[in-house]
């Protein structure tokens, strides 16, 4: 038999624990009615905030950033860029780089009627807009599944707003992508390659000089050529063993002797080597030769880097930066319960 003490014991602990349950689904509930709706619309004035800094002037109130690209002592680039929403709509430098136009100065300036596009912004421009298009997707009330899902979504587009203004693609890089010459005025000369591009909150400009290499020419891979090269490695291959064979059968003394001038080995050692430059990999890390788009082969003579940092760009990257531990404090609260 349960004594009456026993039952009562019982009784209280169910109760204590019913009480604790209520209680956690009370502040839950509050959680999701109150106090994430309060996050959640900071979080959108945050996004709202990067997707207005990158803006254009013609669509906010926005003053564009004029930002100074000049070397210490402008000794060998002096000169301004102004960046107006996710473009580069001016810019003017006066160029001091060796042997480049004659060793004189030379000004160049952004082509007004071709505004440089910045990828990395435009991306981070699209991210932005994207993970505000999805907030204002998820309307109250709201319950955990919803805002697990909408946590996940904003995560994502968070992040990779974030990677685009850190992470270059090495693939829109030189040498693998040059802008086009006529994205200046006058037109770039052809051994000149100005290059922009973002990092967090600094723009990035590279001015690289380069010398056409002898062998920038590319053969064109007919069957004509491939049949030639054929033929020019078999000829090649028996003239090595036939070199080989008079060698072994000679001394050492009069194997000079044996090897002949070949005019056509020679030429067809020439066939080889221009096949060859289609397989050439360059890396301006290792080497100043690099393969340009289109197969020209070239040096790079002088290289000058430049970083302005950009107050706007700071403020998209703070807004991101900010969103991120608000999310994770939204996610933070909703893995308590």
């Amino acid at each position: 038999m349960v004594s009456t003490s026993s039952s009562s014991t019982v009784l209280d602990n169910a109760t204590v624990l019913q009480k604790e349950a209520s209680a956690i689904e009370a502040e839950f509930t509050w959680l999701l009615n109150s106090h994430f709706p309060k996050l959640l619309a900071d979080l959108a004035v945050l996004l709202q905030d990067g997707l207005l800094a990158l803006a254009s002037e013609a669509t906010s109130n926005n003053q564009g950033s004029n930002l100074v690209i000049s070397t210490s002592n402008a000794d060998h680039v002096k000169g301004v860029a102004l960046i107006d929403g996710t473009c580069i709509v001016k810019g003017e430098f006066l160029l001091k780089m060796t042997s480049l136009n004659r060793g004189y100065p030379l000004k160049v300036f952004v082509n007004p009627s071709e505004p440089i596009l910045l990828d990395q912004l435009q991306s981070c421009s699209n991210y932005l807009a994207t993970a505000l298009e999805t907030l204002q997707s998820y309307l109250p009330p709201y319950s955990r599944r919803n805002i697990e899902e909408l946590c996940r979504k904003l995560g994502n587009s968070i992040q990779r707003a974030k990677k685009s203004l850190s992470v270059m693609d090495e693939s829109n890089l030189f040498p693998f992508k040059i802008l086009p010459p006529n994205y200046f005025s006058p037109d770039l000369p052809e051994d000149l390659i100005i290059q922009f591009h973002i990092l967090h909150n600094v723009l990035i400009t590279d001015f690289i000089q380069t010398q056409f290499n002898q062998s920038s020419a590319v053969p064109q891979f007919t069957n004509t050529t491939f049949n030639q090269l054929t033929q020019a490695v078999e000829k090649q291959t028996k003239h090595i063993l036939k070199l080989a064979s008079n060698n072994s059968n000679n001394s050492n003394n009069n194997s000079n002797n044996n090897v002949n001038h070949n005019p056509s080995a020679e030429q067809d050692l020439n066939i080889i080597n221009a096949a060859n430059g289609f397989s050439i990999i360059s890396n301006t890390e290792k080497n100043d030769t690099v393969t340009l788009p289109g197969g020209k082969i070239a040096d790079v003579v002088q290289k000058i880097r430049i970083e302005a940092t950009c107050p706007k760009l700071g403020r998209v990257y703070t807004s991101l930066e900010a969103s991120g531990r608000l999310l994770a404090e939204l996610r933070y609260k909703l893995n308590c319960f």
